[in-house]
């Protein structure tokens, strides 16, 4: 038990126990909250979060220009050369050059049986 000369009540029992208008212990009673304090500095930046999910598609967008496409030239490359297609026109008005390489030449094929004679001279 705890005694406080200042309060008419001397039965506490620890000294944060109240008794009426008195507090047990030496420190009297907590007196009312204080006003908040001032706020404090910023702390440092933390560290980047992880990326959120992928959102929903868009809407689909207009239907853009019908693009027209014709075929320029076609050319034989060397043999062994890569083909190509260059568009000299658009994106709307493509004009597309082929350049197809040659293949190599062949093996002589065997002969062939002979023909008919042909018509004598009169």
């Amino acid at each position: 038990m705890f005694f406080n000369p200042f309060c008419s009540c001397n039965s506490c029992v620890s000294d944060t126990e109240s008794c009426g208008n008195c507090c047990c212990g030496s420190s009297g009673c907590p007196g009312p909250q204080g006003p908040p304090g001032p706020p404090g500095i910023p702390g440092p930046q933390g560290a980047p979060g992880l990326p959120g999910p992928q959102g929903p598609p868009g809407p689909m967008g207009a239907t853009g220009p019908a693009a027209i496409v014709a075929v320029g030239t076609v050319t034989t490359g060397a043999p062994g050369s890569p083909a190509a297609v260059t568009n000299v026109g658009t994106a709307q008005r493509a004009i597309l050059n082929f350049t197809i390489p040659a293949g190599a030449t062949g093996a002589t094929g065997s002969a062939g049986p002979a023909g008919p004679a042909g018509a004598t001279a009169a």
